[in-house]
């Protein structure tokens, strides 16, 4: 199972290491596989692509996500913005710190957005990305607030430049 070709499409985005992994034992296991699955249209274009290999070598097996992303109920979201010192309006903002998840285009629009974001996206995402104005950092969260997180958000602030998936997105929608 391949979920995306971000480390063969964007190598500049890792160290020599994971291009080499990727190079010399993910691409020759790839070609004599039996089976290949992917998650989506766009991860087979691309592994199709950066691998080398024919498209329909590729099963494609949409992501989906647990039962327990429902709505949250109003009182889960307040206990939930309570203990993470949210206010009651907030953009959920998920990723990480790498460049292809481009949350640095937060600092531009943060100040101007009507409520402060929630930021997801590890342990001092907030200062690695230059973040001040306006975002509250998270850091991570256990699976189980991941509903309460996604329903009390006013929207989903996601600038990905390149996703397999977008699993986030699916999340919240749920």
């Amino acid at each position: 199972t391949l979920h995306d070709a971000n480390h063969l499409a964007h190598p500049q985005n890792y160290g020599p290491i994971h291009a080499a992994y990727f190079r010399w034992v993910v691409r020759p296991r790839a070609r004599t596989a039996q089976e290949l699955i992917t998650i989506s249209r766009f991860s087979q274009a691309e592994l199709s692509r950066t691998l080398q290999l024919p498209a329909e070598r590729f099963h494609i097996i949409a992501q989906g996500v647990s039962e327990r992303y429902r709505p949250a109920s109003r009182e889960a979201i307040q206990h939930f913005a309570a203990r993470h010192g949210l206010p009651s309006r907030y953009f959920a903002a998920v990723g990480s710190i790498k460049p292809h998840k481009n949350l640095a285009l937060l600092t531009a629009i943060a100040r101007s957005l009507p409520a402060p974001i929630a930021l997801l996206a590890g342990r001092n995402a907030k200062e690695h990305l230059g973040l001040r104005d306006n975002v509250v950092d998270l850091g991570e969260l256990p699976e189980e607030e991941l509903p309460a997180f996604y329903t009390g958000a006013m929207g989903l602030l996601f600038p990905s430049r390149y996703e397999g998936f977008g699993l986030p997105a699916l999340e919240a929608m749920a």
